[in-house]
């Protein structure tokens, strides 16, 4: 069965897949990147406003051996990344660095570095990069249901308190954005992403419609 974060990814994943005659369609490296920073992003925004839903939305995820087993990993697992750079204020930033480091290296060495440029140019089997996207997705949601205030603040930081040279920065790292900013508000974010997860809801688990109250958000 396609899970939530499957919902999330796909559509995203395909958008930017290279099409190939023969073998493993491919995705390079810096739209994974991007891609995870987004679906990271979108999961904060989700456990934010499903705080006071935490075990209905964990029903939702899987099915762990003991109430509260998932979420708590989840959790967990986005505090140490979290802690890995306390002072990062932007999502995407958070899932670049962390991600990069795990090879040694560093989008604030830029694409002069050839390592860095190599990296985020190379082009990796969809099937392969897919449980990894959609693993962070579920990360991001125990972000926000760990740190629903520090969601607010870094979402906010990026697309409406936007600092017009830091996204000039981010660019030169290889992130591939818009030249310039647009502002794009929390609510409506938290809206579209929302209304996802009751969308997958409805049509996989709808005995859980009435307990998650997303309903209203249902086309």
């Amino acid at each position: 069965m396609l899970t939530l974060m499957g919902t999330f990814a796909l559509p995203l994943v395909r958008q930017t897949m290279g099409k190939v005659l023969f073998g493993k369609p491919k995705i390079a490296y810096t739209h994974v990147l991007q891609i995870e920073g987004f679906l990271y992003e979108s999961g904060a925004l989700v456990g934010r406003a499903l705080v006071e839903k935490a075990t209905v939305l964990e029903q939702v995820l899987g099915n762990p051996e003991f109430e509260g087993a998932l979420i708590a990993f989840m959790i967990k697992k986005a505090t140490e990344r979290r802690d890995k750079f306390p002072d990062e204020t932007s999502f995407a930033m958070l899932i670049i660095k962390s991600e990069m480091a795990k090879f040694g290296l560093s989008p604030l060495d830029g694409m002069s570095d050839t390592r860095v440029s190599a990296a985020l140019q190379r082009k990796l089997p969809v099937t392969d990069m897919e449980p990894q996207i959609e693993t962070l997705c579920a990360e991001g949601i125990g972000f926000g249901l760990a740190f629903p205030a520090q969601t607010e603040s870094m979402y906010r930081a990026t697309y409406e308190q936007i600092d017009k040279a830091k996204w000039a920065q981010y660019r030169s790292y290889g992130l591939v954005i818009p030249e310039h900013p647009t502002e794009y508000s929390l609510e409506q974010r938290e809206r579209e992403a929302l209304a996802v997860v009751a969308a997958y809801v409805h049509e996989f688990h709808s005995e859980l419609d009435n307990r998650l109250g997303l309903t209203h958000l249902l086309t």
